[in-house]
């Protein structure tokens, strides 16, 4: 993937940071307000880490001096901002055996990717929200958290798209992780125009483009909704202030100015996972199954024995390959070789190998503290990241998961080609 170069504000002509304007007040990020009879919501577009953003939401907020303050938070990101040791005492085992670790990868990849740009511009990922709910509660303000709950957004997210795009936005999401920009401070402000969540979705292919969908379009309908809403809880308030990222700026205030309705138990809803997909493992397992036993009948018990073997060595190789490249404790690989070869058996009822792998390196390293806030400094480049694979044990534990399943699939090719041989001879 090709690194986006970033222009300065010298080889764009102009300066990058926008001054925006509204009831005479200068901000460096969109600022715009919905009149709704004697309601007046002021929408102030953000990029989660800049100064100015910080300095806009303190500067704002004394201009207008709000009665109710609105934050593009959930009540999880909310409390991972207020409890920093949120994430370290995470039930791992759980999220593993409910196979929610690629949905902690991502919110994991994503954080760490704004934490990074955070720590070239000095401001953490969230800033301009804390501020926000600071003033609300220094001034004696009710705040509303306005956003989706964020795993339900990445459920939906992934629920939305098919097995091999999924294999694509995780690589995707990688790329985007080890291939480090040096960003200017003029190119962090550049974000408050179109935003780094914005820019991300313009980037994918045009396929994937239901993304936006999801993560941008319901999410603006989401945040009205909520504050739509809260006109109604506090009929006194006058002002009203919204905090959100830029990219959501344009979508929410034309719905507000069309007191467009949302319905937000359709937004939050999940669809039940299709009983397809478990038909699926039976019929290919049987496939399978059904296959060995031709070879057996067509070429003997040795031909048989052979395609075992081939079975055997391939999956162990490239299951056991990937949890040595992750560098995971020879235990975790030892347990990796061993049940390699079952593991396809074992998943029709469940299990899959990643999970024993995962759950055997955490019995043996546990994630500290440490892990969860270094993720983003250890994966700046690919460099950090292989020095990180040695050191951090969430990293280690996300990669070995991946690469277990990546070994396991390749591994699985001389069997099929074996498999082949002996059908068409």
């Amino acid at each position: 993937m090709n690194k986006r170069r970033v222009a300065t504000a010298g080889e764009q002509g102009k300066k990058v940071t926008p001054r925006k304007k509204a009831n005479g007040l200068q901000t460096s990020g969109p600022l715009e307000v919905v009149r709704l009879g004697r309601q007046s919501i002021y929408v102030l577009g953000t990029a989660h880490v800049s100064r100015e953003s910080v300095a806009d939401v303190e500067r704002v907020f004394k201009h207008i001096k709000p009665d109710v303050v609105g934050v593009e938070l959930c009540e999880v990101r909310h409390e991972a901002l207020r409890d920093k040791d949120r994430l370290a005492s995470m039930d791992l085992v759980k999220i593993i055996k409910e196979r929610r670790l690629a949905l902690l990868a991502s919110t994991l990849i994503l954080s760490a990717f704004q934490k990074k740009i955070g720590l070239e511009t000095g401001v953490k990922p969230g800033s301009e929200m804390q501020e926000a709910l600071q003033l609300a509660v220094m001034h004696k303000r009710p705040f509303v958290l306005a956003d989706r709950n964020v795993r339900l957004t990445l459920r939906r997210t992934w629920h939305g798209v098919g097995f091999f795009s999924r294999l694509y936005l995780i690589s995707y999401l990688i790329s985007t992780l080890l291939f480090r920009e040096d960003l200017a401070t003029e190119e962090i402000e550049r974000l408050k125009s179109s935003d780094a969540l914005d820019d991300l979705l313009d980037q994918l292919p045009s396929r994937y483009q239901n993304l936006r969908t999801i993560i941008l379009d319901e999410r603006d309908a989401y945040l009205s909704e909520k504050m739509l809403a809260a006109l109604k809880e506090h009929p006194a308030g006058r002002i009203f202030f919204l905090v959100v990222g830029a990219a959501h700026v344009r979508g929410i205030v034309e719905r507000l100015k069309n007191q467009e309705r949302a319905d937000l138990q359709e937004l939050e809803f999940l669809p039940p996972a299709s009983p397809l997909r478990s038909a699926a493992s039976w019929i290919f397992f049987a496939v399978v199954l059904g296959a060995v036993m031709l070879v057996f009948q067509k070429s003997g018990q040795e031909a048989a024995k052979d395609l075992a073997w081939v079975w055997v060595i391939g999956r162990s190789s490239g299951a056991g390959l990937g949890a040595i490249l992750s560098r995971a404790h020879p235990l975790t690989i030892l347990v990796t070789i061993v049940m390699a070869p079952f593991a396809f058996f074992i998943a029709i009822f469940g299990p899959r190998l990643w999970m024993f792998s995962t759950l055997t390196e955490l019995a043996l390293r546990k994630p500290r503290f440490e892990d969860f806030e270094n993720l983003a400094a250890d994966t700046k480049d690919w460099k950090s990241a292989w020095r990180g694979l040695g050191e951090n044990r969430v990293l280690r534990l996300l990669v070995l998961a991946m690469l277990v399943s990546l070994g396991l699939t390749l591994g699985n090719l001389p069997f099929w080609g074996q498999l082949l041989l002996n059908l068409v001879r």
